[in-house]
């Protein structure tokens, strides 16, 4: 999720703004912590009593009080010792357990009035700037802190927007969302599922879901080989030296003495395998793809279920090219992803990511790198914005990023200039000119994480999939038992004609049938009856339809096969 840094410091003071509230309205409430979120803010308390959605009202209007004094936020840094002393002085005793196991020397607070807290800025300067808000949940969970096992917490989370009509559209995008939540929808139709006393945050998938996925990956695997990419599979695991020598790492554990950790990208592992052997400049571009799980160390409440999933499954390639190549190599790829893009039925928008968290060196060979990037985004005609928030990337990039139905951003496909690993491992190659050359590092994500794929994809469509897309495209449902030898008949044709097909021979009524397929959202319902079999025809129902047709099989089948060859 992409958040602009006018709505993070307006949520981020938001969720001060309620702390306040909270604490003057409860004033034994103990402040847990608090931030903002992909759509508003949150803060957790632990309180002696509970509380209610019917309290709301109240509590944002104490919100608003404090709106109309106009307090100022005063962030300060303070040494963590003070700190630690300024929260026992406030009777904050969580707090205090916090700042405790912090190692920090110095840490951020804030002060409100008389109102302090342990956090980072940004916030906006007084509490009458903090916008247009509404509280919209509460819950509840539990945390273990050192004294304080098994500690239940309330949750309060809300919405802010800078004016009334931008709350107004968000909170009418909310009920319509809540209709098409992945989440629900991924439930409904039978594709996966949230084991939470497993694995909170990770996802099981049923047949049907797997059998998506399969979709997805092999229309991805055919598309890359087209590219001319070859397709490998590297470990998940590094010894822990040589981890820590190229990347940032998810998690990290120790087998028989020695140090492990699984990787969070592949870079260095295919660069790895480009040394692996001497590569000449006839080769180049030399293209490696893979599908691979990953891990996200993100907080919780950032994991807006399969949207941002604690395990996920993506595709990353590298293209190792000569100086001459990357501009033709850039252009591919922009042109690739945008295909893919299109294929899904989305419309994206073009980030250009002037800034890194990873690479700070060599500002030149960055200003050089951008320079492409803006020239192939310039010859694919993309129009793009320039995103100068820094990025998780070894170099400059360029992302495609989706808006889903509430409106946020999230990243899907990108491309960036590696500008780290090819001199860290001393990538080379031998040119025409008989010199050595270091290879251009590019690096490539076209899906990016099927998980956030797979919900975008149930949210855009509200689980009407298309046809190409449906693990299960048709379900032939026989009226009564006496049909059921034409409807095996037509069951078979349809399954030898390449159609991912189920046949619903149950003792259950037709209307059951039909409304069980309906609540799957199956793509096409083929019903047999006495006329159908006597015809030696079938009737067959687009779901959304109300008509319904009659047709021979043979020609239904052709349309169906237009339909899935055209991904419409």
């Amino acid at each position: 999720m992409v958040m602009t840094n006018s709505l993070k410091t307006l949520r981020q003071s938001a969720a001060e703004l309620l702390a306040l509230a909270m604490c003057s309205l409860f004033p034994k409430a103990q402040l847990f912590q608090g931030e903002a979120t992909d759509v508003g803010f949150y803060y957790d308390f632990f309180l002696p009593e509970a509380i209610t959605h019917e309290q709301f009202l109240y509590i944002e209007e104490r919100m608003r009080d404090f709106m109309r004094q106009s307090l100022s936020f005063k962030p300060m840094e303070m040494m963590r010792k003070n700190a630690i002393e300024l929260f026992k002085h406030q009777g904050q005793s969580l707090k205090v357990i916090l700042l405790k196991a912090c190692a920090e020397t110095l840490v951020h607070v804030c002060q409100v009035g008389e109102f302090y807290d342990w956090v980072a800025p940004p916030f906006v300067e007084t509490t009458k700037q903090v916008g247009v808000f509404k509280l919209l949940e509460i819950s509840s969970f539990k945390v273990s802190l050192a004294g304080r096992p098994n500690l239940s917490l309330t949750r309060i989370q809300g919405a802010v927007f800078p004016e009334s009509y931008s709350l107004k559209q968000f909170l009418k995008k909310r009920e319509i969302a809540k209709q098409c939540d992945h989440r629900q929808l991924g439930k409904q139709m039978n594709l996966f599922t949230i084991l939470d006393e497993t694995c909170p945050g990770c996802w099981t998938w049923y047949p049907k879901g797997v059998l998506l996925r399969e979709i997805l990956l092999n229309w991805l695997k055919a598309e890359y080989r087209q590219q001319g990419c070859q397709w490998i599979t590297t470990p998940a695991l590094l010894k822990q030296p040589f981890a820590d020598s190229t990347e940032p790492l998810a998690l990290r554990f120790e087998s028989e003495g020695a140090a492990y950790a699984l990787c969070a990208t592949k870079a260095s592992l295919h660069a790895s395998l480009y040394k692996s052997k001497p590569h000449s400049y006839q080769e180049l571009p030399l293209s490696y793809a893979e599908y691979a799980e990953f891990y996200n160390q993100g907080k919780e409440i950032h994991q807006w279920g399969m949207l941002r999933s604690r395990s996920f499954y993506a595709d990353q390639s590298h293209i190792f090219c000569s100086a001459e190549q990357l501009l033709d190599v850039l252009i591919s790829s922009l042109q690739f992803i945008n295909k893919t893009i299109k294929i899904m039925g989305f419309e994206i928008q073009w980030h250009l990511i002037a800034k890194s968290t990873k690479y700070k060196k060599a500002p030149k060979k960055w200003e050089e790198s951008q320079t492409n990037l803006v020239r192939a985004l310039d010859v694919s005609g993309f129009k793009y914005v320039i995103d100068k928030e820094p990025q998780d990337y070894y170099g400059p990039a360029i992302e495609a990023r989706f808006t889903d139905i509430l409106g946020r951003d999230w990243k899907s496909s990108c491309i960036y200039i590696d500008l780290y690993h090819p001199d860290k491992m001393g990538l080379s190659y031998p040119g025409q000119d008989d010199k050595m050359h270091v290879p251009v590092m590019v690096g490539q994500a076209v899906l990016g994480s099927i998980e956030r794929l797979t919900a975008i994809l149930l949210e855009h469509y509200a689980g009407n999939l298309p046809l190409w897309l449906a693990p299960e495209q048709i379900r032939v449902i026989p009226e009564m038992n006496k049909n059921l030898d034409y409807a095996l008949q037509v069951f078979e044709e349809i399954r030898r004609a390449g159609f991912r097909v189920s046949m619903d021979d149950s003792t259950h009524s037709a209307a059951l049938k039909i409304q069980a397929a309906h609540q799957e959202k199956i793509p096409y319902l083929v019903r047999i009856g006495d006329k159908e079999e006597e015809n030696r025809t079938v009737i067959f129902k687009k779901y959304q339809q109300e008509s319904v047709q009659e047709e021979v099989l043979n020609k239904f089948l052709e349309q169906l096969k237009l339909e899935n060859e055209l991904k419409a």
